[in-house]
């Protein structure tokens, strides 16, 4: 069975559940307000096979 993905332009807040295939071009660590001697976390840019970039972080816990 072939996977569906949606491409970046198709993501909207009314969709509840998306799957995007991506590469991710650029990933950076980004400090903490609190403590700049500590990760807050992790940027990121998303390009899909259009050529759409998207930015995404994960917050440390």
């Amino acid at each position: 069975m072939a996977q569906e993905y949606n491409f970046i332009e198709e993501i909207t807040p009314l969709k509840e559940n998306v799957t995007i295939k991506i590469r991710i071009i650029r990933l950076w660590k980004s400090p903490s307000f609190d403590n700049p001697n500590e990760d807050g976390s992790i940027e990121m840019v998303f390009l899909d096979e259009k050529g759409s970039k998207i930015q995404a972080s994960v917050k440390k816990h």
